[in-house]
């Protein structure tokens, strides 16, 4: 993903979750703080990055993003697909 962004740009970090209750691996296979809706990787981005939650916004292709991000206290966006440059830039512009 960072090396299909033009050179200015730059992702501060990357987070996933790796536990499924229902997965195959034992020590995976949990309901965890950190599985979308649930808030917990959100948090722990907006700690250790020092993120104000009101200067902020997600954009998330499902509604457990656009959960996780209302429960973790910012704003979110449905990306249905197509252009995702226009679509952040009509939302920076409509802020």
């Amino acid at each position: 993903m960072q090396a299909a962004l033009p050179a200015p740009v730059k992702i501060d970090a990357f987070a996933y979750c790796p536990h499924h209750p229902d997965g195959i691996v034992e020590r995976y296979a949990l309901l965890c703080e950190c599985r979308k809706p649930a808030p917990g990787m959100l948090e722990r981005l907006i700690a250790d990055h020092h993120i104000d939650r009101s200067a902020s916004f997600l954009v998330g292709d499902r509604a457990s993003d656009l959960e996780a991000a209302e429960r973790a206290g910012i704003r979110a966006f449905l990306f249905g697909g197509g252009d995702l440059d226009r679509f952040v830039a009509d939302i920076l512009e409509a802020l």
